[in-house]
C-alpha cells in the first residue's frame, strides 16, 4: 500500500505529523506533496525538519491554484499512490481532493464532518470542507458530532477517530506551570476587517489586569502582523515571534486564559484543560462550548471585553474537568488501522 499526503500548511503538517510518524513504525510507503500555500519553499522546509521528516517534495513555482492543480495531477500520476490523504479544510486540501478525483485515486479526509453552517465563516474553510467530504472514500471524524454533519455522507465508510493534534501534543513532556499569563493569537481572515477594534479591546483589558502577563503570539503575515502592532501600541501586552508547536503548547500550559479566534487552538486548549475565548461569531467545534472548555464570544468588541472580563475576575468557569471532546490521542492509530484494513478489503 503507498500512500500521498497532500498539505500546504504549517496546521496541516501538525496534524499529520501523527500518521507520517506511524507510517515509518508500520513501514507503510508514502510521499509528502507540500504546495506551500502560505509560506515560501524554505519556510515550509523549516517546518518539516523540526519534526525531521524529509520525504518530501515541494512545489516551487508561481502560487496560481491552476499551476498547483497540474503539478499535484502530474506527480500523483507519476507516483500512483493507492490513497491520497488530506487533512482539514484548506485550499490545498481541496486540490488533493480535487486530483484524486481527477486521477481516479481514492481521497482519505482526515478531520471531516466539522460545520460551522455559515459559507461565510470562516471563508472558504466552511465551503472546502465540504466540498472534499463530497468527494472523498474514507471520512476520519475527530467527534460524534461530525459525523452527524455528514447526514447521508456518514454512510460512505466514515468513522469517529478523535483529533491526530492530541496525537501529538502527547508526545511532549510538558511541565506544570503556574498560569499566570492570557494568550492571544489573531489570524482569521474573516476578521480582518475588525482587528483594530478587537486589538483596541484587548488593549483596554490588558491595561486594566496587569497582574497577568498577556501574550500575543505574532501571525506569519506581515501585513496582519503589522496591523495588530500598531493598535497594540501602549498595551500591557508583549508581541513574541511565531514559535515552534512544542513552544507554543508550553505557552499554553502556562496560561490562565486563551484568546484566540483559531479552531485548532480549542482541540490543543480543551486537551490540555486550558480555557479559551473563541474571538469568532462561529464556531465548527461546538463540542468545545458544550463540554465546558470553551466560549463563543462573538468579535464584538463590548461582548470579548465582558466575557474575558468575567472570566479574569473569577465571575465565570470556563474550563472543565471533563475529557477532551476531541479524543484521548490515538487517532493516527486508529486511522491507519482502518485504511489498511480497507486496502486489503478491496485489493
Amino acid at each position: 500500500m503507498k500512500l500521498s499526503f497532500i498539505c500546504g500548511t504549517r496546521p496541516e503538517i501538525l496534524k499529520l505529523v501523527p500518521l507520517i510518524e506511524e507510517c515509518d513504525i508500520r513501514g507503510i510507503t508514502y510521499d509528502i506533496l507540500f504546495t506551500c500555500q502560505h509560506f515560501s519553499y524554505e519556510m515550509g522546509e523549516a517546518f518539516f525538519k523540526e519534526f525531521e521528516i524529509d520525504n518530501v517534495k515541494f512545489y516551487n513555482g508561481k502560487i496560481e491554484k491552476s499551476k498547483i492543480m497540474k503539478w499535484l495531477i502530474h506527480e500523483t500520476q507519476v507516483t500512483e499512490p493507492d490513497y491520497i490523504i488530506i487533512q482539514g479544510d484548506t485550499n490545498s486540501s481541496v486540490m488533493g481532493a480535487l486530483t484524486g478525483l481527477e486521477n481516479n485515486i481514492e481521497v482519505c479526509h482526515i478531520e471531516a464532518g466539522l460545520r460551522s453552517f455559515n459559507f461565510n465563516e470562516p471563508f472558504p474553510e466552511e465551503q472546502n470542507r465540504c466540498l472534499i467530504d463530497s468527494i472523498s472514500s474514507l471520512l476520519f471524524c475527530p467527534t460524534e458530532t461530525n459525523l452527524k454533519n455528514l447526514g447521508n455522507l456518514k454512510g460512505r465508510n466514515a468513522y469517529v477517530v478523535g483529533n491526530t493534534i492530541l496525537d501529538l501534543i502527547k508526545q511532549y513532556e510538558l511541565p506544570n506551570k503556574k498560569r499566570t499569563r492570557v494568550l492571544i493569537t489573531l489570524h482569521r481572515r474573516e476578521n480582518w476587517k475588525r482587528i483594530d477594534k478587537i486589538c483596541k479591546v484587548l488593549k483596554k483589558i490588558s491595561n486594566s489586569y496587569v497582574y497577568y502577563n498577556f501574550t500575543l503570539v505574532k501571525h506569519g503575515n506581515k501585513q496582519l502582523a503589522d496591523i495588530i502592532k500598531e493598535n497594540l501600541d501602549g498595551s500591557n501586552i508583549d508581541s513574541i515571534s511565531p514559535q515552534t508547536h512544542k513552544e507554543f503548547i508550553n505557552l499554553v500550559m502556562d496560561s490562565a486564559l486563551v484568546i484566540s479566534d483559531s479552531g485548532g487552538i480549542v482541540e490543543e486548549a480543551s486537551f490540555l484543560g486550558i480555557p479559551v475565548v473563541s474571538v469568532r461569531n462561529y464556531t465548527e467545534r461546538q463540542e468545545a462550548l458544550e463540554s465546558g472548555h470553551a466560549v463563543l464570544s462573538t468579535t464584538e468588541p463590548k461582548k470579548i471585553e465582558e466575557v474575558v472580563c468575567q472570566f479574569l475576575d473569577n465571575k465565570i468557569n470556563i474550563t472543565a474537568d471533563n475529557p477532551s471532546p476531541f479524543g484521548s490521542g490515538n487517532a493516527s492509530k486508529k486511522i491507519l488501522n482502518i485504511i489498511e484494513k480497507y486496502y486489503k478489503e478491496n485489493n
